[in-house]
């Protein structure tokens, strides 16, 4: 099964890389590193859904596969679209 690290500034996605093949070892000293520069990390089998402006973390999508992203809108940016179309 594949897995991907996602790696997260503020909570926005900074990068994502195929961890399918490394070894736990060698993991829990990347994990360590990103924690360690204040990234957050989500090591996960499902892809993820982000802002599509401000890149933002929605959340794990298992429907997606490992690695794929998925854009939406958090909730801030979704209300500046509904205002600019008079909802």
């Amino acid at each position: 099964m594949k897995r991907t690290l996602y790696i997260f500034k503020d909570s926005r996605l900074v990068a994502l890389h195929d961890v399918t093949e490394t070894p736990i070892e060698a993991l829990d000293k990347i994990i360590h590193m990103q924690e360690m520069l204040g990234r957050g990390v989500d090591l996960s089998p499902d892809g993820r859904a982000i802002c599509c402006v401000c890149r933002l973390d929605l959340g794990a999508r298992p429907g997606i596969k490992s690695g794929c992203l998925s854009h939406g809108y958090c909730q801030e940016h979704f209300n500046e679209a509904m205002d600019e179309i008079g909802i």
